[in-house]
């Protein structure tokens, strides 16, 4: 049985310590020319006035604000907080530093009402593009204005690169939820390689969002160095997932995988280092045999990683 959503989009914001920020993003959604929408807020256990801040946003907008808070569990957990609550059929996740431009949701809107019903229900989302500061398009472009694909072949069969912004339907992401009993970060390519195996996507060339750097990105990035063995659990479960799943476009992009077999050593050793006895194992030879083949490589990327946190 079909669930029936109040809304035809959930905009939804993970935040963690990013008042400063959420008064842009909200600027931005209150500038939408398409105005049927909720904005669903997750927090997850900010220590700043971020509760304060979305309370001013209240008063002074012209769709419904929802806000709940969390205990600090990182962003899987509050992204799958946020698919369960959204009431949107839609579901467009937007980090606290973006926003969105103002025809935004329109065009989304325009292009999901022009897919007839049948082949609605073979798709996934739509997926457009983001700019940077600069207005510079992040990455590059799609092969073709409009085209049907997934995100795995928008990877390593047609080559393009760079974030990108869209929605995915709400049911969809709930039929793939985040793993919460690996802790801490687990990189989002691990929910998008499941959709991608069973659903496409509509890929349009039309601009949606800008991204910006925020001020603590740098800091942000020297945290992540120093942060290996934190993260390292989902890091490796990635890297497996990549191995096992997606080694059918290895000849499209076989640096890509060297890395990724290179990779799942590294984080593993970090993971053991750490005192885990967490492990990943793969699951098809052809995976085993990769890993085995650059088992070296990923022993001096480890290395490396060690000799930088000291």
């Amino acid at each position: 049985m079909s669930v029936l959503y109040s809304k035809p989009f959930t905009v939804f914001t993970p935040t963690y310590n990013r008042a400063y920020c959420l008064p842009r993003l909200f600027k931005s959604l209150k500038s939408q020319t398409y105005t049927d929408f909720e904005w669903l807020i997750v927090d997850d256990g900010s220590e700043d006035n971020t509760s304060q801040v979305v309370e001013s946003f209240y008063s002074d907008c012209n769709f419904p604000i929802r806000y709940q808070f969390q205990a600090h569990q990182h962003k899987k957990t509050a992204l799958n907080l946020g698919v369960r609550l959204a009431q949107g059929k839609l579901f467009l996740a937007i980090d606290s530093d973006d926003e969105l431009l103002p025809d935004a949701l329109a065009i989304l809107f325009r292009y999901w009402e022009a897919i007839p019903n049948l082949d609605q229900e073979q798709l996934a989302g739509i997926t457009g593009l983001r700019i940077d500061e600069e207005n510079q398009i992040v990455g590059t472009r799609f092969p073709q204005p409009i085209m049907d694909s997934n995100s795995l072949e928008i990877f390593y069969r047609y080559k393009v690169k760079g974030d990108k912004c869209g929605f995915i339907k709400t049911e969809i992401l709930k039929q793939f939820p985040f793993p919460e009993e690996i802790p801490n970060h687990v990189p989002e390519g691990v929910v998008y390689t499941k959709i991608a195996r069973k659903y496409q996507t509509r890929y349009i060339n039309e601009i949606l969002l800008r991204s910006y750097k925020g001020s603590d990105q740098i800091t942000h990035y020297k945290y992540q160095l120093q942060s290996l063995q934190e993260n390292a659990e989902g890091h490796a479960y990635w890297a497996s997932q990549v191995l096992d799943q997606e080694m059918d476009y290895f000849f499209d992009r076989p640096i890509w995988f060297i890395k990724m077999a290179a990779n799942y050593t590294r984080f593993h050793l970090h993971i053991k280092k750490k005192g885990c006895s967490l492990y990943y194992p793969l699951q098809t030879l052809r995976a085993k045999t990769l890993e085995i083949l650059f088992y070296p490589l990923g022993c001096l990327r480890f290395l490396l990683d060690y000799r930088r946190k000291n």
